[in-house]
């Protein structure tokens, strides 16, 4: 529920990745921004298809597509409402992407208390990681003691350009070349293996 935090991003740079590694994406961008699906339309590549969706054709649209991706990944917009009470219900994974600090940290009540009722998972993956200090591990010590039931992932993604500046060719992060991509690509990469682990 807070912007900001790099759900667009992360959802665009996992669709690609999964899709290199053979799975038939669909991303459903459920912001009204319309980021993701305007990337989409720019993208060259049949992999991953990106959609857009409003909450009352959520359902539907996801019943169309049944048989065609192996994965669905939701794009959700940065604030509360019925929308995302619906992706969740929808969901097998509820992916929270957490900025180190107070902000981000302060917005984990409603939606913990969200996926909660819902009874599915729900897990985190710091982003806007920064090189150095203890920012990072602190803000992992303080969501796992504050919120057991939203486990923090190993995987951490750092404040680079390697993440974002992709979509302006419409490409996601791990489709730079090894030089270009470097340590974002590694983070994206595992990322995905991690997440595999928890849809299984």
């Amino acid at each position: 529920e807070k912007g900001g935090s790099a759900k667009t991003t992360i959802a665009l740079n996992l669709a690609v990745e999964a899709s290199l590694s053979g799975k038939r994406v669909l991303v459903v961008d459920l912001d009204p921004q319309e980021s993701a699906f305007d990337w989409g339309e720019d993208r060259e590549q049949e992999w991953p298809a990106v959609v857009k969706s409003s909450a009352g054709g959520l359902s539907d649209l996801l019943q169309r597509y049944v048989g065609f991706a192996d994965l669905v990944i939701m794009d959700l917009p940065p604030h509360a409402g019925a929308i995302i009470d619906m992706a969740i219900a929808l969901a097998d994974l509820v992916l929270i992407p957490v900025r180190p600090g107070r902000f981000d940290i302060k917005a984990l009540p409603s939606i913990e208390a969200r996926i909660s009722k819902s009874g599915k998972k729900g897990r985190v993956v710091l982003t806007h990681c920064r090189a150095r200090g203890s920012i990072n591990d602190d803000t992992q010590e303080v969501v796992e003691e504050d919120f057991p039931t939203l486990p923090v992932l190993t995987s951490r993604i750092s404040f680079l350009n390697a993440h974002t500046d992709p979509h302006l060719l419409a490409i996601g992060t791990t489709e730079l070349s090894d030089s270009a991509g470097g340590k974002a690509k590694n983070e994206i990469k595992s990322l995905w293996k991690e997440l595999k682990k928890e849809l299984k």
